[in-house]
């Protein structure tokens, strides 16, 4: 079983390093469709009265520039965002092919009131009549490009990004493998939401924003110095876990073992330097240890496999 296994992932690299697992894109830089509509990802802004979301030339003093000139998706091009409001734009994907990992991909500024105003993000499995947050969601393989203090919850208490961030950054939302089901319309939902104070701030501008479907999971542009090291990633059942070359500034505080499908099955918890596990118990597979740190949630895709 070991050999299959180790030979089964070395075709997969193969195939990953000569091109033969395309990547399906589909993207949107808000300057015209970027090849066709059928690989584009088509925005559907709010209908209400209300709705601030604009296509357009950013002219404010912290939002005055595209990433991609020369226009961007934000909360208006001009003004500053208005108070007691909700502004959302949604756009939908059709799940054709059921493997791999699906990641959503942008680039963002933010300028809001810190633990006030913020902006949520949240995806629809059954054609929008639930949405469920990609904030600390266990069916997120990973989530990063933003700083941490940048997320925060909202003066209604949900999780959002929110307060000052001027420098555009680079955010993937990825989800674990085989999470979405074959011809599935998955729905995704950005909203503002802002409180009654009114302290004149710019508030959230996005561009580039992609889906991709890949085999392999995107590289994590964290550095990779400042992540526990969990190894081996290809395991009969012992798994451990370290703090970065000695460092103890990120502490592993509790740790998940999950399932593909979003299955919780063994909870830790750990105050040492060092951490060592045995998940023998379980069958032979894929699975997700999901580990929350001092300063943020990490997840590493684990394979266990029996002699």
């Amino acid at each position: 079983m070991k050999i299959k296994i180790q030979a089964f992932f070395l075709f997969l690299l193969i195939l990953s390093s000569t091109g033969a697992f395309a990547q399906f894109w589909y993207q949107q830089h808000f300057d015209g469709a970027d090849t066709s509509s059928g690989n584009s990802i088509i925005i559907i802004p709010d209908t209400a009265a209300a709705n601030i979301w604009q296509v357009g030339k950013p002219q404010k003093t912290l939002f005055h520039a595209a990433s991609t000139i020369p226009n961007v998706l934000v909360t208006d091009t001009i003004n500053y965002y208005p108070v007691n409001n909700i502004s959302r734009f949604s756009f939908k994907y059709n799940v054709q092919y059921p493997w791999g990992v699906l990641a959503l991909q942008w680039m963002q500024k933010l300028d809001m009131d810190l633990h006030k105003d913020g902006g949520i993000i949240e995806y629809s499995k059954d054609t929008g009549q639930t949405w469920i947050s990609v904030f600390n969601n266990p069916n997120i393989l990973n989530f990063y490009g933003f700083q941490p203090g940048n997320s925060d919850t909202t003066y209604t208490g949900k999780r959002a990004f929110s307060g000052t961030d001027t420098i555009w950054r680079n955010i993937w939302v990825c989800f674990t493998p085989n999470y979405f089901n074959q011809m599935q319309d998955i729905y995704f939902r950005f909203t503002l939401q802002t409180d009654s104070v009114n302290t004149n701030k710019e508030g959230w501008m996005i561009d580039n924003l992609m889906l991709n479907l890949t085999m392999l999971h995107p590289v994590n542009e964290m550095k990779k110095a400042e992540n526990l090291k969990v190894y081996p990633t290809f395991t009969n059942g012992i798994i451990k876990i370290e703090h970065p070359s000695g460092k103890e500034v990120v502490q592993a505080q509790q740790i998940e073992l999950w399932t593909v499908d979003g299955k919780l099955l063994e909870h830790f918890t750990n105050s040492n330097g060092k951490f060592k596990m045995d998940i023998s118990r379980h069958e032979t597979g894929m699975y997700f240890l999901r580990i929350i740190t001092n300063d943020r949630t990490e997840n590493h895709p684990i394979m266990l496999y029996k002699n």
